[in-house]
C-alpha cells in the first residue's frame, strides 16, 4: 500500500524552479531596463530643447515725417554700442525750389521772388534713460554738426546768399517700440556758430556780408522707425 504522504525528495524537486535565468534572458532584462529609464523623463530637464533665443536687434533706421511739412527728407541711422547708447548719423535735405514773394505799393510791385534749399548733417548719440533701445523708454539725444542754406535768384536783381556754420543741439522724449517699430517722439534746443551771410550778384560778386549771431530756438523731434 502506497504512502499518500508526499517524498521528501520528490517535493523537494517540485518546489525547485523548473527553469533558470540563461544569459539570453539576463541580457534581454537589462536591454528593458535600460530603455525603460531612457524613455523616463529626467528630473533635471536636460532632455528638454532649449527653447530658441531671440536675434538681438543693433540697428534702428529712421525717417523723420516732420521735414515733410516743407518739402524736406529727413532720414537716421543708430548703431546700438551698449544696449542703452547707441552712435548716430543723420540728416535731412530741403531741395531748391521756388518761393512766390511779390509785394505792391501804390505806384508799382515789387518782384521778391527766389529759389531756397537747406541741407544738414549731425552725430549724435542716443542715451536711454530707462528701459532699452529695444524697449519703451526716456532717452536723450546729444548731438552735433552741420547746416547750410542758400537763396538764389532772389528779385530781378537775381542775387544769390549762402550762410553754412556748423551747430549743436540737445533733445529728450520718449520712445514706444513694439514688435520692431519704434516710434520716438521728444523736443529740446538747438545752437548755431556764429558766421557770415554771404550775398552775390549774379556774376558771382560779393555785394554784401553780415555776421550772424544769436541763432538759437527750440526743435521737435519725432521719428519712425524700424529695428534691425
Amino acid at each position: 500500500m502506497r504512502s499518500r504522504i508526499p517524498n521528501t525528495q520528490r517535493l523537494a524537486k517540485s518546489l525547485t524552479p523548473k527553469s533558470q535565468i540563461t544569459p539570453a534572458l539576463l541580457a534581454l532584462t537589462l536591454a528593458l531596463a535600460s530603455s525603460v529609464s531612457l524613455a523616463a523623463p529626467k528630473k533635471d530637464g536636460s532632455n528638454i530643447l532649449p527653447k530658441p533665443v531671440a536675434q538681438k536687434k543693433s540697428v534702428v533706421l529712421s525717417v523723420e515725417p516732420i521735414w515733410l511739412l516743407v518739402s524736406g527728407l529727413g532720414a537716421k541711422v543708430d548703431y546700438f554700442v551698449t544696449d542703452k547708447v547707441s552712435l548716430g548719423l543723420g540728416g535731412n535735405y530741403i531741395p531748391d525750389h521756388k518761393v512766390e514773394n511779390t509785394s505792391k505799393n501804390e505806384n508799382s510791385s515789387i518782384n521778391s521772388n527766389f529759389n531756397w534749399s537747406h541741407s544738414e548733417l549731425n552725430l549724435g548719440t542716443n542715451i536711454m534713460l530707462t528701459g532699452t533701445l529695444s524697449s519703451s523708454g526716456v532717452y536723450i539725444n546729444p548731438t552735433v554738426g552741420y547746416q547750410k542754406t542758400e537763396i538764389t535768384h532772389y528779385s530781378s536783381y537775381d542775387l544769390q546768399g549762402s550762410l553754412a556754420t556748423p551747430q549743436a543741439s540737445a533733445t529728450g522724449g520718449y520712445q514706444w517700440v513694439n514688435n520692431g517699430f519704434r516710434i520716438g517722439a521728444g523736443a529740446g534746443y538747438k545752437v548755431l556758430a556764429d558766421n557770415d551771410v554771404v550775398v552775390k550778384d549774379r556774376a558771382g560778386a560779393e555785394v554784401y556780408r553780415e555776421k550772424a549771431s544769436n541763432m538759437r530756438g527750440l526743435v521737435i523731434d519725432f521719428q519712425l522707425g524700424i529695428l534691425f
